[in-house]
């Protein structure tokens, strides 16, 4: 049962991460798009560019941590018991 809690929560993390992901790439396009806006219009729009990059940056950032933490369950979940090993075994 713990195995399975455990894969619950990993799902939950990895598709929490793609989405992170995904509204940060949109978010990026906004920010280039913007970019090109302000170029070819002159209106003032230094301060939503700023937030826009600076609001991708954040999600590119939370997604990598959610990340990292599935990954730690993961490993976490992964690890061979020592007695498995018959570590003090000569082979």
């Amino acid at each position: 049962m713990h195995e399975l809690r455990a894969l619950d929560v990993r799902i939950k993390l990895i598709n929490r991460a793609v989405l992170y992901l995904v509204i940060s790439a949109i978010t990026i396009g906004i920010t280039v798009g913007l970019l090109f806006i302000e170029r070819l219009t002159k209106f003032g729009l230094d301060v939503v560019i700023a937030c826009t990059f600076f609001g991708a940056v954040t999600l590119l950032m939370t997604a990598l941590v959610t990340f990292l933490k599935e990954t730690r369950i993961a490993t976490a979940l992964l690890r061979i018991p020592e007695t498995y090993l018959e570590l003090d075994r000569h082979i």
